[in-house]
């Protein structure tokens, strides 16, 4: 492993164009600096007047609700709907079994259609309702930074987000606990992976914003340390765009002769960029990042997926011996579905969050949801050999990551 003392030679600066080093300037200043700009509602209701009920969560007292923006259709459905059926699984288990205290879990879900603006909306409506004890479950980068800052300013606690970035946490605070690696963990593992099989020139696609061109600067520092090189930080369309420039990325990934690319995208454009490359006949080893799924991208993919790799941040939810898995496997045949890498994620959050719940008591608040929640550790709380560990100065529960491989059959190999 080298190591180096001094200024990595290879940064962001060197990699970006200028235009691409203002543009990530730019977002993190906006990011930074924007006013909070209440959200008004029918009845001249609005957010930041909203006060937090003494029992969110109460209606009647035979119901604990639950709020999600996601997206039930557009371009990220197909992950945000595997997600919210796995989490479904473990609550309708629950509420079988007569529920947490008595009271049974109802999520409510509305639709945003992969549209931040309805993301904040839909958000905004949830908690002006005054019922809910928490937001659970947003899928997505952009859709969590969308909606995190309404649920830190009304006090409510946000959970499990399937999103990893660094941007999210920094702006997390108190109310964000997070069941899924951090996307810094995420990026340490496969480059390390990579670096160790003697795979020393990288090319990165990234999204183009603020996160995007940061991940080329980690890239870089990590790839140095382990013995590589990043040749190439390619920049795609931004999270919610809808077409992709296919021909031009290709160009400017394979210009460097890469032995192996990282593609950070979601489900869609990691899918058209792979079609790309394998149309362009790229023999090196391709790589997508967990936000891409896994089952939602080997669909898109059919033949082509064959080889690709995939980071996950759950265990291998087919086979293995890890107790969740076999748990969720379980509750999956029964309820007629099948298992996925997302389902299990979403399952194992709606399981922490229901052992928060437990320890929240018979009237839970969001105070109380928030202080039980940091209760819990793999010390006094097994989910199935998956270790989760929440404390009052970490909310970031899991460190957990591993790659998988698409077979030949589109099915998943590990």
């Amino acid at each position: 492993m080298r190591r180096h003392a001094g200024p990595v030679p290879y940064s962001w600066r060197r990699v970006l164009p200028q235009r691409g080093r203002n543009v990530a300037r730019s977002i993190m200043r906006k990011l930074s600096a924007a006013p909070f700009v209440p959200i008004l509602f029918a009845l001249s209701l609005s957010l930041a007047a909203t006060p937090a009920p003494s029992h969110a969560g109460d209606a009647g007292t035979q119901e604990i609700l639950l709020g999600q923006s996601l997206s039930l259709s557009g371009r990220w459905s197909r992950n945000a709907t595997l997600y919210r059926q796995g989490a479904l699984l473990y609550f309708d288990d629950i509420n079988a079994a007569g529920g947490i205290h008595g009271r049974r879990i109802r999520l409510l879900t509305l639709d945003d259609r992969s549209n931040s603006q309805l993301v904040r909306s839909n958000t905004a409506q949830l908690i002006a309702a005054g019922k809910i004890l928490a937001l659970f479950g947003y899928s997505g980068t952009a859709p969590s930074l969308a909606a995190l800052p309404l649920a830190m300013r009304a006090g409510v606690p946000f959970f499990a987000p399937r999103a990893g970035s660094p941007l999210l946490h920094k702006r997390g605070g108190r109310m964000l606990f997070t069941v899924r690696a951090g996307h810094r963990r995420e990026l340490d593992f496969l480059l390390r992976q990579i670096a160790g099989m003697g795979l020393d020139r990288v090319a990165l696609l990234h999204p183009d914003d603020a996160q995007g061109y940061a991940d080329v600067s980690l890239a870089a520092e990590l790839l140095y340390l382990y013995g590589g090189n990043l040749v190439a930080g390619v920049p795609s369309a931004g999270p919610f765009a809808e077409t992709f420039e296919l021909e031009e990325i290709a160009d400017a990934l394979l210009r460097s002769a890469p032995k192996a690319i990282l593609i950070n995208g979601d489900v869609v454009s990691s899918a058209a960029i792979i079609r790309t490359l394998r149309a362009r006949r790229y023999a090196g080893v391709m790589y997508a990042m967990s936000q891409a799924g896994g089952k939602a991208l080997a669909e898109q993919l059919g033949e082509m997926g064959k080889g690709v790799a995939v980071t996950q941040t759950v265990p291998f939810p087919w086979r293995g011996s890890a107790r969740i898995a076999v748990e969720y496997r379980e509750a999956a045949k029964a309820a007629g579905g099948l298992p996925s890498f997302v389902g299990l994620e979403g399952y194992i959050a709606a399981k922490v969050l229901c052992e928060g719940l437990r320890r929240s008591g018979r009237q839970p608040t969001r105070e109380k949801l928030v202080q039980a929640l940091e209760s819990i550790n793999d010390r006094n709380y097994d989910v199935g050999g998956f270790s989760i560990n929440f404390s009052a100065s970490s909310h970031d529960g899991s460190q957990y990551v591993d790659t998988s491989a698409i077979s030949h059959s589109g099915a998943f190999v590990n």
